[in-house]
């Protein structure tokens, strides 16, 4: 199910009652994104973008008022390690620096309005860091950590 740098950006919608099933959600969506990385579709958005960036004032108008892009974003960073392009040196899989080693990477894209979640989820060293970042006027802290460990745990019965 990976799509770290395949896709580039798309948007999955559904109805809340399409993902009651979670095996039929998961096949759904594993189809939709086959598709997406089959015909590059994820570029076209990019493509998008740059043309609306060419025309003033296009991009901004685009971005601006109250509408909801997405209610829920997941960016899959894969290792970003990899787009180094000279080996640095590392201890068990992470990057070394002098004296200095760098344990983890973390970190969530921004929150638009009328989004309700973001996660991004990253590889590095071995290891899957998946991070969350809520609308903290819908989301107390409590919450979002809930939300974070309903997600892990979805993920670990996906695996599964």
């Amino acid at each position: 199910m990976s799509m770290a740098n395949m896709v580039s950006h798309t948007f999955l919608t559904r109805h809340t009652s399409q993902i009651d099933d979670s095996a039929a959600f998961l096949e759904d969506i594993r189809q939709e994104t086959q598709l997406i990385k089959y015909w590059n579709l994820g570029m076209s958005y990019n493509d998008c973008l740059a043309l609306a960036a060419k025309i003033f004032g296009l991009l901004a108008m685009a971005f601006r008022g109250h509408h909801c892009i997405a209610t829920a974003v997941l960016s899959n960073l894969g290792n970003p390690v990899r787009h180094f392009h000279q080996g640095l040196p590392s201890v068990n899989g992470r990057v070394k620096a002098g004296n200095v080693v760098l344990a983890r990477i973390t970190g969530a894209p921004p929150v638009r309005p009328k989004t309700h979640a973001v996660f991004m989820v990253i590889e590095y060293a071995g290891e899957l860091t998946v991070c969350v970042r809520c609308d903290p006027k819908l989301f107390c802290s409590d919450d979002s950590k809930q939300l974070l460990a309903l997600y892990i745990d979805l993920l670990k019965k996906t695996v599964e």
